[in-house]
């Protein structure tokens, strides 16, 4: 079975690879497949500040 994720992997090489390990683990380990999604959402955000030239908000102690 082709992976949903095919379509990012020669212009959005690191997103193809989390893609697959997220649905590598769906079934066996959700715990891990979440945590992959969550680096995939995070991974996104960061390539989207890149092209539009943003730089990233900054972190602060409370």
């Amino acid at each position: 079975m082709q992976s949903n994720f095919v379509f990012l992997q020669n212009d959005f090489p690191v997103l193809y690879q989390i893609g697959i390990i997220a649905e590598k683990y769906l079934y066996t380990d959700s715990n891990v497949c979440l945590i992959k999604l969550g680096m995939f959402g995070e991974t996104v955000v960061n390539i989207m500040l890149q092209l539009d030239k943003i730089s990233a908000p900054q972190t602060g102690s409370c």
